[in-house]
């Protein structure tokens, strides 16, 4: 079994352009990296963040500057309450952003990772549980074409 270490190590992949280093593993429906170990669930963001910083102050939530929810380089990282999240999401322009639909299957962080990666389209489309021609819509901005 590996070590929350072992794991960010393991299962990111820095961007350059950005600087952001995304989790590769499991991502939940919001776009958190999520992983166990010893049974213990954690997002790979807030795990980040107490491997280089310590615990986390109970009430305290980890915030993303690069609005990235797969990003767990900890300089884009800081803490603060759900109310700072909120007054940052509306300072930002972000909430009334992202995928609203019901059936949506992807995020916006989630488009800018597949129009990052370079990864096979098909691992793409298996990890996100989309169809290889909505990975290939995506990276030709035929679709989610409002997204920079």
């Amino acid at each position: 079994m590996m070590t929350v270490q072992e794991q960010l190590d393991t299962k990111t992949m820095p961007v350059t352009e950005s600087g952001c280093l995304l989790w590769i593993g499991y991502c939940d429906r919001d776009g958190y990296g999520k992983f166990q170990v010893n049974g213990k669930k954690l997002r790979a963001h807030r795990a980040a963040w107490e491997a280089c910083n310590g615990d986390i102050p109970a009430g305290t939530s980890v915030l993303h500057k690069c609005d990235v929810p797969q990003c767990v380089n900890v300089l884009h990282l800081f803490l603060g309450t759900q109310q700072d999240n909120g007054a940052d999401m509306a300072q930002k322009g972000r909430s009334l952003f992202g995928a609203k639909h019901n059936m949506a299957k992807l995020t916006e962080s989630s488009v800018h990772f597949i129009r990052q990666a370079k990864l096979p389209q098909k691992k793409l489309a298996e990890h996100f549980g989309v169809s290889i021609a909505t990975i290939s819509m995506i990276k030709s901005r035929k679709v989610w074409g409002r997204l920079k």
